[in-house]
């Protein structure tokens, strides 16, 4: 497809393909059919065999994207009655190279003002443009990894049915009884490519995503330790930390703050009040020393009933730039006036303890991430109360580092902080990356991961004004946690991040779009102007975290489930596997899936005995395991094992057989 595009006209080209052809006649009928105006000429000469001729549409307004131009031209395709009869070329914007013959004008509304118009919005030509631009090499493909991408493929499409691997791809037949496996994904593909159909079918996991799951993560963190503490000694300001939920960073955090060295004062900073809490009872009260945030001091020391007042208050002194400036003593004679003389000294008191405290370098300091931020922002570029200190953040916090309108810390200071984050985000540590020149990356990285324990249920919308509060009305009585934006759940994109809360339990996540202010704020963190790209890889770090709660490493056991609802429209390229996709919006069918999962496993058990040559009764298998299945899915099960099934006569009866070759 072309990179640029500007046009307010569409191409279509008509040839005859294999036995497939639509006459001219045919064509304008279709345009008249439909209400759709356009110009058909011949594109060869008339002595030539075979009738080539090509469309020309008018759209009614100008097109200057070549993803928008394909959706219209592929929705043209998909109602047309000989859709192979359309040249797959159309897609790019061709104009005829040569014509012959009469010009013939066939009456219709332009394009724009068709129900094709909008409808076409719909269809993803973004996710097949991406797949022809990969390089689709082989990543460590195995039989037992394109088994399971066999069975992903139809789990989402029932009617594909898989044949082969084919050197670099994977073939498939588009139904029971077709005998030419004509579709194919290449390894790297997240589709099923029907070319002579001009189709194609949508996929979660590519068979490369599948390969690369697969591979063990060998995770370390004894050497994660070691590289802090030379990180440590280094002239490297800044360093992160990177690898998969639940590998065990906040481990090697706690290890760092036991761990007494000469002359290195550390500092910890959690995203929260309640796992800064949490990090500093792990690692013990007598090892470490707690910060607390001038708000926390005014709500212990003021009377529990002015706590709307205290917070509207302390929300303001942040918010003014100038505030932050008074001592505290003023700041709260003007905003907080209305508390008593002993909640005033008693307030005082605390909050002058805790200013000693952070001067103290005989033990590790343990604050939020804002408490540290706003610190250093305050005292400005000549004084940096944690000068020598080497401090330690978890969970990365987007823009950070990055300098953007109306924040309330300063960036530019916090670039200068000796400072390492951790975080399971591939995007964090791009955007630190935009901004510090310098960086020393820790840790194995974010790896793909298989879990078996996550469904996956790609859906029609998960939109906040029409679907998500009803999806949230349908999961929350079946998990013990819902994680999701924008609709009833106490726990969202946000909030769920380092949680360990939910490691034992079933947990359900609702994805959805960030809102376009989100976007373009990490547009700005990332220095990266591609809006769809950036939404992209802030779904896939919201979807990470989630499916952190509960999965991979928090998964040891595989007991745990976890159900994923996505919009069959959102595209990401996610870091957890599995074989369970489905692409339905019956909630029934999928927890079914979920929770009785003994079918599968007792078939597999079963076929997996055959020896070479034997053949069984496909009626016989049902009856002998007691299956809730049809022959027909139990066939295709067979089918994904490598088994072929045959139709034999017994005592004048068609059976099915299930046959292992020799």
């Amino acid at each position: 497809m072309n990179n640029s595009i500007y046009t307010d006209e569409i191409f279509l080209h008509f040839s005859k393909s294999m036995n497939h052809h639509q006459s001219l006649d045919e064509s304008i009928e279709f345009f008249r059919a439909n209400g759709i105006g356009a110009t058909l000429q011949h594109t060869q000469p008339p002595q030539q065999e075979g009738e080539r001729y090509c469309a020309t549409i008018k759209i009614g307004e100008y097109i200057d994207c070549p993803i928008r131009y394909a959706q219209l031209v592929q929705a043209i395709i998909k109602i047309n009655p000989h859709i192979h009869a359309i040249n797959k070329e159309s897609i790019n914007h061709t104009p005829p190279t040569a014509c012959f013959g009469k010009l013939i004008i066939v009456d219709g509304a332009d394009l724009n003002s068709t129900p094709i118009f909008e409808s076409s919005k719909d269809l993803h030509m973004t996710t097949r443009i991406k797949q022809h631009n990969k390089n689709n090499k082989n990543s460590h493909i195995t039989i037992e990894t394109d088994e399971l991408f066999a069975h992903s493929v139809i789990n989402q499409w029932s009617k594909l049915f898989p044949s082969k691997r084919h050197g670099d791809g994977f073939l498939f037949h588009r139904n029971g009884s077709d005998h030419d496996a004509n579709l194919f994904a290449l390894s790297d593909m997240k589709c099923v490519l029907d070319d002579e159909r001009h189709n194609y079918f949508s996929l979660m996991y590519s068979a490369n995503d599948f390969a690369d799951a697969s591979q063990d993560i060998k995770l370390n963190t004894h050497k994660n330790l070691h590289d802090c503490l030379s990180w440590e000694s280094s002239t490297t300001s800044c360093a992160a930390l990177i690898e998969p939920t639940g590998s065990g960073k906040s481990k090697t955090f706690i290890k760092l703050a036991k761990l007494r060295t000469n002359g290195t004062h550390r500092i910890f900073t959690q995203p929260t009040r309640e796992s800064r809490s949490v990090f500093v009872e792990s690692v013990g009260s007598e090892n470490i020393i707690q910060i607390f945030g001038n708000e926390e001091l005014a709500l212990v020391a003021i009377d529990p009933k002015h706590e709307n007042e205290v917070k509207l208050a302390f929300s303001k002194y942040y918010e003014d730039e100038k505030a932050p400036s008074l001592s505290f003593k003023k700041f709260i004679d003007k905003e907080l006036s209305f508390i008593s003389d002993s909640e005033r000294d008693e307030l005082i008191e605390a909050h002058s303890e805790n200013n000693t405290n952070m001067k103290r370098r005989d033990l590790p300091l343990c604050m939020t991430h804002d408490k540290l931020e706003l610190t250093v922002s305050k005292c400005g570029e000549k004084y940096n109360p944690f000068k020598g200190s080497v401090i330690y953040s978890d969970e990365y916090r987007t823009g950070t580092v990055a300098s953007l309108p109306n924040q309330k810390h300063k960036p530019s200071i916090i670039r200068g902080l000796k400072r390492l984050y951790a975080s399971a985000e591939s995007i964090a540590l791009m955007e630190i990356k935009a901004w510090i020149e310098d960086v020393r990356v820790i840790g194995c990285g974010v790896l793909k991961q298989y879990d078996g324990g996550l469904y996956v249920m790609r859906v029609s919308s998960t939109r906040a004004e029409d679907m998500r509060d009803e999806w949230f009305s349908l999961v929350n009585p079946k998990f013990k946690a819902v994680i999701a934006n924008g609709c009833g759940s106490d726990v969202n994109f946000t909030n769920n991040k380092g949680s360990n809360e939910w490691r034992n339990d079933d947990v359900c996540t609702i994805a959805s779009y960030p809102t376009h202010r989100r976007v373009y704020e990490a547009m700005l963190c990332l220095r990266n102007d591609n809006f769809e790209y950036v939404r992209e890889l802030l779904v896939v770090a919201d979807i990470t975290q989630s499916l952190g709660r509960n999965m991979g490493f928090r998964n040891e056991s595989g007991a745990n489930k976890h159900l994923l609802i996505i919009p069959h429209q959102l595209h990401i390229d996610m870091e957890f596997v599995t074989k369970h996709v489905y692409m339905t919006d019956d909630l029934d069918f999928v927890t079914s899936k979920m929770y009785d999962s003994t079918s599968d496993v007792s078939l597999h058990a079963y076929l997996s005995r055959l020896v070479a040559g034997e053949s069984v009764p496909t009626k016989l298998v049902i009856s002998e395991l007691g299956l809730d299945m049809d022959e027909k899915s139990v066939n295709k099960k067979a089918k994904l094992m490598g088994l072929s099934v045959t139709r034999k006569q017994v005592d004048g009866v068609k059976l099915q057989f299930i046959t292992r070759g020799k």
